[in-house]
């Protein structure tokens, strides 16, 4: 006897025991009702109505095995089989950083399953399955003719659902952008938000610049027809606004990516000046060594050298004994060491100035912000 998937599951490693889960909307052309199934092979469309099967698996290529269908590789979206098209939806949501692929199976005229991780957060399908039955009511109220095909609305329904969450996925990344920026002001230490932006600058360029063009593609290869389980004609109102907001993520993408350039400039200046303030502390400090080894060494040479001179140490030169000439000695040259140091860090200091003034090391403040940008 062959096993239900679900039975198969309960055994291996703990993250395969949990069965799948199965729900079901039935649609019988005027209302919509839900309810969960014990197994995917008995969740199978009542008399006079239409299915749509939500499965949340724990393994999708295990549950796909199981149920006998072929899961989409490479860089292919849509399978036909001689019963079903198989779509391999590309999609992200806003609480995640990571790139999902949706499985959509139709199945004849009446059937529509989606399969999805168990790990995933909150996303396209959740939503459709909330609203799922306002939607309804709004396309069959006031007289309206009843949804012609509810698998093929369900379809058209999901992919407006994955395009509204590239939206909020760039409105959630605008926010944080826009918090990195205020951050700047009087930032101690831009380090951080040059990490900051850089994960955002990651994100933006290749998570969510894969996702959205590869969901596009997609959009364009239904556009064009692709799935013979598929009929979206009567919903070409419905394709038009997913391509629209497809290209309004793009067009989000890329003034994000501009603003991002923006406040990376300002991180870098911000970042110069912390550079050129611990160049000169550091100079500070070399000097003050510096002198230190000059106030000491001195002496301490006069004081090594001077019985070694050829000269009576008991004898007094000018009233003074030779320890007193000792001690004018040492005194004499550690104030001269002292004023060379001096004139030398003096000039060294005039000529960074002069190379910041003439251009070679000017430095400024950074971009204005991007409302002062013209």
């Amino acid at each position: 006897m062959t096993k239900d998937p679900e039975e198969k599951e309960s055994g291996g490693t703990e993250t395969s025991k949990k069965k799948p889960s199965i729900h079901m909307v039935l649609y019988d052309k005027k209302t919509v009702r839900s309810k969960e199934a014990a197994s995917y092979r008995v969740a199978v469309p009542e008399p006079g109505t239409e299915l749509w099967t939500d499965v949340v698996a724990s393994d999708i290529d295990r549950f796909l095995s199981d149920v006998s269908i072929c899961p989409v590789a490479g860089d292919h979206f849509i399978i036909d089989e001689d019963k079903r098209t198989v779509f391999q939806i590309p999609f992200l949501v806003r609480d995640s950083t990571q790139m999902h692929y949706l499985y959509v199976v139709c199945e004849g005229t009446d059937r529509i399953t989606t399969i999805r991780q168990a790990s995933w957060p909150r996303g396209p399908v959740e939503q459709t399955l909330s609203f799922i039955g306002d939607i309804v009511d709004e396309e069959t109220d006031e007289g309206k003719i009843a949804i012609p095909n509810f698998r093929d609305f369900i379809f058209i329904a999901i992919l407006g659902a994955c395009a509204d969450e590239f939206i909020s996925t760039l409105n959630a990344t605008r926010k944080k952008v826009n918090s990195i920026y205020k951050q700047l002001t009087g930032m101690k230490e831009p380090m951080a938000a040059h990490a900051g932006i850089y994960d955002v600058h990651t994100f933006l360029s290749e998570t969510f610049g894969t996702a959205v063009f590869l969901f596009r593609e997609f959009v364009s290869q239904v556009v064009k027809g692709s799935g013979k389980h598929l009929k979206t004609a009567s919903y070409q109102h419905y394709i038009e606004k997913v391509e629209n907001d497809v290209k309004q993520a793009i067009a989000m993408r890329e003034s994000l990516e501009n603003s991002l350039e923006l406040i990376s400039n300002t991180v870098r200046a911000s970042l110069s000046d912390l550079n050129i303030a611990n160049t000169e502390r550091l100079s500070r400090a070399v000097e003050i060594l510096t002198r230190l080894s000059v106030l000491l060494m001195i002496p301490n040479s006069v004081f090594t050298l001077w019985p070694t001179m050829p000269i009576d140490n008991s004898d007094s030169f000018l009233g003074l004994p030779s320890v007193g000439w000792e001690l004018i000695l040492a005194g004499v040259l550690t104030v001269m060491g002292q004023v060379l140091i001096s004139y030398y860090y003096k000039h060294s200091f005039l000529k960074t100035l002069l190379a910041r003034s003439d251009g070679t090391g000017q430095q400024g403040n950074g971009p204005a912000p991007p409302s002062q940008q013209t």
